[in-house]
């Protein structure tokens, strides 16, 4: 694979993307390809050997190219990529794992989560043996599967497991210290299998719990967001549901049409508590808050360009007092939600300080090992040109306790946004 068809691969995979500009793009594009050279792969290798170095060189010259933090990627990184490409060529027919291992070996020598390799394999159907909860995997320190939701009819929600309790053995078996794959795999199973946890919900001892695994339906209509009055006021809380990024601003364009049928909101409080990952709606969910030419920006190596939003009100929702509820568990386009609302004075933000992963990803084809690359190529900024990349978004209110310090019926952070909305 020669560089000119790296580069056009990449490039159209950015403009798939959402890119604005497409002339600025191709000069980037162009001022990289008399930069960054890909090394020639041996003829006399094994053809083992060619495949992984083709995708290999890809994604050096790719992040070499594109990732948004370019004193990241140079001489002394190079360096690295190249000792690892050695060992490739080294293991020969002897492959093994090797390819694997000095992938990950390059990434990880550039010390950034939001960099990651995926499989393009068929996505794995929605439905699996399981007992039915979306978790957070143990960090560094934390000794639990944190329970973020519970899905409707499912084993964990009979067994009286909900959000915010911890799982913290599996089949008497400890999860502190163990891989988060690993651990996963122990929880689901076959259909119609028994499993004991140990569960700890906060306040209270840890209790033994044995369910029967079912085949679980995971898909977005099964896993609904929440919304509701908060207790003696009018003041609306909603909870978009995390798995449906396309139906999210509509889902809760409807919840506010619904609070709001009888009489104006006197505030909406919107929990992105434990809302992770690259898919929430950035844009779409601003519109429903915001309006305007530049309400925030998105920042490569080589440019800015503005954030604009055609915002629409539903229920009130451009007008509304409004506080946003984030965690450390919220990452990804929630944090950069937050601080975009934040940044225009349109939102109190409450809680905790978030992750700080607010790339913005490009996602490069690696075809002969049938992954894809993603890849930092940019990160938003609020409309003051704040940065939250690796900082993360600092509430206006800070509040220490965690997702698995309460329950949810003794939740300090909604109280709080109640509070800070009757003011």
């Amino acid at each position: 694979m020669n560089l000119r068809r790296l580069l056009s691969l990449s490039l159209a995979v950015f403009l798939l993307t959402g890119c604005a500009d497409l002339r600025s793009n191709i000069e980037e594009r162009l001022q990289s390809r008399r930069v960054v050279a890909i090394p020639t792969v041996p003829v006399d290798a094994p053809v083992d050997v060619q495949a992984a170095l083709r995708d290999y060189d890809r994604a050096v010259a790719s992040l070499r190219t594109l990732y948004v933090k370019s004193d990241k990627v140079g001489a002394a990184w190079q360096k690295i990529a190249d000792a690892e490409r050695r060992k490739i060529i080294d293991a020969g027919a002897d492959q093994g794992e090797q390819f694997a291992v000095s992938m990950r070996a390059m990434i990880d020598a550039i010390d950034d989560a939001d960099i990651s390799l995926q499989s393009m394999a068929p996505a794995a159907s929605q439905k699996f043996g399981g007992i039915g909860v979306s978790v957070d995997l143990p960090d560094e320190g934390r000794d639990r599967l944190l329970v973020l939701s519970v899905y409707p009819n499912s084993p964990a929600e009979r067994a009286g497991i909900q959000p915010h309790d911890s799982i913290i053995a599996v089949e008497g078996e400890s999860v502190k210290g163990a891989a988060g794959a690993q651990i996963l795999t122990k929880v689901r199973g076959e259909p119609d299998t028994k499993l004991t946890l140990t569960v700890r919900t906060p306040g209270r001892e840890p209790r033994d719990v044995t369910l029967m695994r079912r085949v679980i339906d995971a898909s977005p209509d099964n896993t609904p967001g929440q919304h509701r009055f908060i207790d003696g006021a009018n003041v609306a809380y909603v909870a978009p549901n995390p798995s449906d990024a396309d139906g999210m601003r509509d889902d809760v364009a409807a919840a506010l049409r619904d609070l709001s049928t009888d009489r104006p909101l006197d505030g909406l409080v919107l929990d992105l508590r434990t809302m992770r990952g690259p898919d929430f709606p950035l844009n779409a969910m601003l519109s429903l808050f915001v309006n305007g030419d530049e309400v925030g920006g998105n920042r490569t190596r080589s440019k800015t360009t503005k954030i604009a939003v055609r915002g629409k009100g539903v229920g009130g929702s451009q007008d509304v007092r409004l506080a946003v509820l984030v965690s450390d568990l919220t990452t990804g386009p929630a944090e950069a939600f937050a601080g975009i609302l934040q940044d225009l004075g349109r939102a109190r933000v409450i809680g905790n300080r978030t992750r700080g992963r607010t790339a913005v990803l490009q996602h490069v084809v690696l075809p002969m090992s049938h992954l894809e690359l993603s890849i930092p190529n940019g990160e938003v900024l609020g409309v003051k040109k704040t940065s939250w990349y690796g900082a993360g978004v600092m509430p206006e209110v800070e509040l220490k306790t965690r997702w698995e310090d309460h329950t949810a019926e003794d939740d300090p952070v909604l109280a709080r946004a109640q509070e800070e909305l009757q003011k």
